[in-house]
């Protein structure tokens, strides 16, 4: 035999013995109810560095990312950092037009984040922080908002229909030209924000602070409206049915659909 020959048997038998011992080991830990180590073992990846629809997000801080336009349907962010919690406004933390549809984001981080045209549909942001936001033409619709902080948050031309904004901080928000029909107001706080051309058509409002609110030109057609501090509030050119605006409601200083001032509960 040439030595090229026994150097290919050489390694055919080396081939053999590999193969044999490994065998061997599968057998052995088979046998002792253990699984084998493979020699390279993958590494887990990391979810909060490639978020993706469905993932778990829960506590990631996803304040330096631009994910705009990323579908993050589904996805839980249980107190998950959204954007800048310093309320910088660093534009590159941006979910613009971004797939939040479904996501389950109860006491997230959005301040001062851009979320401008996302579809947060049938989201669940229930104690969530979205202060100063950029929340322009988000679609949300049946979506549980109890206990948010919008405050400041500017929600012009968005499509809220349905969503549940009880025990919600409003403060100082901007909802011009947005659709709140069928939406719940629950002892929300809301002093001083833009309703302007806003739908709250069949909206439940009840025992909520409107005291300073623009509600020029809404719509309240079948809406429950009462008990609610309207002190300093416009009304002017509202569409509503006077006897269930004003149930309950506290009315000082307050302008009515047809321009007229009410100070009916003003004490002296």
């Amino acid at each position: 035999m040439s030595t090229a020959e026994e150097n290919v048997a050489s390694t055919r038998v080396s081939r053999r013995l590999m193969a044999a011992g490994t065998a061997l080991v599968v057998v052995a830990a088979s046998r002792f109810g253990i699984s084998p180590v493979p020699a390279a073992a993958k590494k887990k990846k990391d979810p909060c560095k490639r978020p993706v629809a469905g993932a778990n997000l829960n506590s990631c801080n996803l304040s330096l990312r631009n994910l705009a336009s990323v579908d993050l349907s589904g996805s839980s962010m249980y107190a998950t950092f959204l954007s800048d919690d310093q309320g910088a406004g660093n534009p590159t933390r941006s979910y613009a037009a971004a797939n939040l549809s479904g996501v389950n984001g109860r006491c997230a981080i959005g301040v001062a984040g851009n979320f401008q045209a996302a579809n947060m549909a049938s989201s669940s942001f229930i104690n969530a922080n979205f202060s100063a936001a950029n929340l322009r033409e988000v679609v949300a619709t049946s979506s549980s908002w109890m206990g948010i902080n919008l405050a400041r948050a500017d929600l012009r031309d968005a499509d809220v229909t349905g969503v549940d904004l009880s025990g919600a901080v409003l403060n100082g928000a901007n909802f011009t030209g947005a659709t709140f029909a069928s939406g719940k107001f629950y002892l929300t706080q809301a002093s001083g924000v833009t309703f302007t051309d806003v739908n709250f058509s069949n909206a439940e409002i009840t025992g909520s602070n409107f005291m300073g609110c623009e509600f020029t030109n809404a719509n309240f057609t079948g809406a429950i409206f009462s008990n609610a501090d309207l002190r300093q509030a416009s009304l002017l050119g509202a569409t509503y049915a006077e006897q269930d605006l004003l149930a309950g409601s506290i009315l000082c200083n307050t302008v009515m659909s047809n321009g007229t001032v009410s100070n009916r509960d003003c004490t002296v």
